[in-house]
Parts: C-alpha cells; sequence; structure tokens
C-alpha cells in the first residue's frame, strides 16, 4: 500500500469537502498507517510527503465548525468546545496526527 501510492489517494479522499463514508474510511485509513513505526517502509515520511497533515487539518476543521456551530444553536454548554457527539472521523483525525508527530519516531528516518 505504502509504496503503491495508497497513501496519496486517502489524503484527496481526506480532502473532499464532502462528509462521507468514503472520506472517513479514507481518514481511517491513514490512521491505521500513521502506526507504521518500521523505518524501512519509510511510511510516516510517505505521510509528511504525500501532505497528510493539512489534509487531516481540513477533516478537523470541518468537524469542529460543525459541533461548534451545533453547540451554539442548541445553547448548552458542554464545559468544552465540543459538542459530546462529535464525529468518529475527529477522533481518527486527531490520532493519525499525533502519530504522525510522535517525536519518538522520526517520519525521515
Amino acid at each position: 500500500m505504502v509504496h503503491g501510492g495508497a497513501i496519496s489517494q486517502f489524503v484527496a479522499m481526506a480532502r473532499s469537502k464532502e462528509r462521507t463514508k468514503l472520506r472517513t474510511m479514507a481518514v481511517e485509513a491513514i490512521q491505521v498507517l500513521s502506526e507504521d513505526n518500521l523505518k524501512s517502509r519509510r511510511t510516516k515520511f510517505r505521510l509528511c510527503e504525500d501532505g497528510t497533515a493539512g489534509a487531516l487539518a481540513h477533516v478537523l476543521k470541518d468537524n469542529v465548525e460543525g459541533d461548534l456551530s451545533a453547540t451554539v444553536d442548541a445553547e448548552h454548554d458542554y464545559g468544552g468546545f465540543l459538542a459530546p457527539n462529535y464525529d468518529v472521523e475527529l477522533h481518527l483525525a486527531i490520532r493519525a496526527l499525533a502519530n504522525i508527530f510522535d517525536r519518538n519516531v522520526s517520519p525521515f528516518q
């Protein structure tokens, strides 16, 4: 998958403006790939090279903006920025970013 160019396809799907199951599946695939720490595959380097962080930032923005507006519309105080029903996609994107930026495993090795 990593050497066959799948990452760039997942990144393109994650950048989609439409919140579909396909986009969520792409974000999940990126999250799974981001857990790969085998230096010989250089997965994290390829994730960085293909613009994964920017695509995940787009996903975060979509999810947080939607949840914030829902929170404001409902006039509830949830003690934070997100309504309790935040999307699974948001969780996956945050995990993927955390894995990519993990200081213990350099993407450039």
